[in-house]
């Protein structure tokens, strides 16, 4: 499966003509699936499509609303999102229905989630749309008979943990094809007069030595006996793991509730299968594995004003080579 972030959709954004309808990016034959709360009617409270949702009340099928019938639905009542609705200037963590405004869907980000099934495959550039950001991954590999999910904390094919920073859903778009530049920004624009924020960008790099160009800097060898971390010459982070556990850990100050980026990109050394990345300031929560060589990314939320990351080497005997670790915050274009 190949999947891409892309953060290229950089531009300010076009206007958008009267009368632009997100249906007309599909084609003849396109595959894909979209819905807005512009349709809010396609939401119902069963399966069946038989009683439209009431704004505070669970969600149990969502219509498609394009051109291929691919409805999503949910049946087990424990994992549906809510339907709410709030007028555009209102806080997305508000109430769930303030009785006016565009509607959305609220994820409680612990379990729900909606699966639309495909009945053929494709390579899918994919949007989502939420009250606190938007998001687009490019080439989206999904097998025949495969799924589409949004919930518990992403999405098909986005980065883990991008849920929580988007907030309320929308909407969302699927297409099997390559979104122009100019298209993806019209669907933000679209999106945006429904609540929705712009696309989530990354900031400035926050840590001082995220590509161990010269030496450690700000990163401490926390490790326990026989295991420890180097600066090697060819610009790497070594986590060197004898007898015990090797960690490296890096601090970086942060805004509670603010929402960063952070990846690990791993050299083609050996012993990448036995790494992990941990949030250290959050009760060593478990981040990601880093399975193979390449770049990992996840999404954290933190509860505090800093955010610490601990790499990891659990298995003796092995070297783990970091060529760069990054924390960013992210924030939508239009708020920085």
């Amino acid at each position: 499966m190949k999947i891409v972030t892309d953060f290229s959709v950089t531009s300010r954004p076009l206007r958008i003509g009267a009368g632009f309808d997100p249906r007309s990016l599909f084609g003849p034959g396109v595959m894909g699936v979209y819905w807005s709360s512009a349709h809010v009617s396609a939401v119902f409270s069963d399966t069946g499509g038989g009683t439209p949702a009431p704004f505070g009340g669970s969600v149990a099928r969502v219509n498609d609303q394009g051109p291929n019938g691919l409805d999503a639905v949910q049946p087990s009542a424990a994992l549906r999102p809510l339907l709410g609705r709030a007028p555009v200037t209102a806080q997305p963590s508000g109430p769930i229905d303030q009785g006016s405004g565009p509607a959305f869907l609220r994820f409680d980000l612990s379990d729900d989630v909606l699966p639309t099934t495909f009945p053929t495959g494709g390579t899918f550039d994919v949007m989502v749309f939420g009250r606190r950001g938007s998001w687009i991954a490019r080439d989206v590999s999904i097998a025949s008979a495969g799924n589409f999910n949004i919930g518990p904390t992403s999405f098909t094919g986005a980065v883990a943990g991008v849920l929580p920073a988007l907030g309320d859903i929308v909407g969302w778009l699927a297409v099997d094809r390559t979104l122009s530049a100019a298209e993806a920004t019209r669907l933000v624009n679209h999106h945006k007069a429904l609540g929705a924020k712009g696309l989530l960008f990354p900031g400035p790099q926050l840590l001082s030595n995220s590509t161990f160009g010269t030496d450690l800097n700000d990163w401490a060898n926390a490790s326990s006996a026989g295991g420890s971390i180097a600066w090697n010459a060819a610009g790497y982070l070594d986590l060197v793991n004898a007898t015990g556990t090797s960690r490296a850990n890096a601090s970086a100050a942060v805004v509670a509730g603010h929402a960063y980026v952070v990846s690990v990109t791993v050299s083609d050394g050996g012993g990448a299968t036995s790494a992990s990345l941990f949030n250290q300031s959050n009760n060593n929560e478990s981040l990601t594995p880093i399975t193979s060589a390449g770049t990992v990314r996840v999404i954290v939320i933190p509860s505090g004003d800093t955010l610490t990351l601990s790499a990891r080497n659990f298995t003796t005997g092995t070297t783990v080579s970091l060529d760069e670790v990054s924390i960013r915050e992210l924030r939508p274009e239009e708020d920085w």
